[in-house]
């Protein structure tokens, strides 16, 4: 009687195993921003302390997840291609790290690292629109200006738009690779203000 029961319970418990093994998600990917490689400035008597941030994003761009924008009124939600970092972290991060190599005028620093900086200027604004399409079209659109440490405008508020596309629309890093070309456009833009008005 006993090892009747057994058997019954043996393959039920091997059923489930197999089930289990065949219902097992894949794990998560993590992808993250980077400044494009570009040479060190070089700090002189003139340089000023640049704050880049806080610059503040729509809240369907406040999560870990990778959102993709299938149509103008849809969104795609990838939860298994995930930001090891916020973007709201990581972006004024990326454009300081840029803006650092592209101009001898600043010495630029991501928000949330100079708190006990006694700073010249900050970059603030708002990041309208930073996602991609199904088709790997990357899109920036962000409004910023500049300020001194009264927080008085030294340069108006300025929007800018910026678009990229992705080598393999198909492949998450590929996609990530043209997000970062964007900031790159938009800090080189940022660059040549600076240059010219400081």
């Amino acid at each position: 009687m006993l090892i009747r029961h057994l058997i019954p319970l043996s393959a039920s418990m091997l059923l489930a195993f197999v089930l289990t093994g065949c219902g097992t998600t894949p794990p998560a990917q993590f992808y993250h921003l980077e400044p494009m490689e570009l040479n060190a400035g070089r700090e002189t008597a003139e340089t000023k302390l640049l704050g880049v941030g806080p610059l503040h994003f729509p809240k369907y761009l406040d999560r870990p997840q990778i959102v993709t924008r299938t149509n103008s009124a849809q969104m795609s939600i990838d939860d298994y291609s995930r930001w090891a970092e916020p973007l709201n972290e990581a972006t004024p991060r990326i454009i300081a790290a840029n803006l650092s190599g592209l101009t001898d005028s600043v010495s630029a620093i991501g928000h949330g690292h100079y708190n006990f900086l006694a700073f010249d200027y900050r970059l603030v604004g708002n990041v309208l629109q930073f996602d991609a399409d199904s088709r790997g079209r990357v899109q920036l659109v962000v409004q910023w200006w500049l300020q001194d440490t009264d927080g008085n405008s030294v340069i108006p508020r300025t929007t800018g738009r910026y678009q990229g596309e992705a080598e393999d629309p198909g492949r998450v890093s590929s996609v990530v690779e043209a997000m970062n070309g964007v900031l790159l456009a938009f800090s080189e833009d940022i660059a040549g203000v600076l240059e010219e008005q400081l």
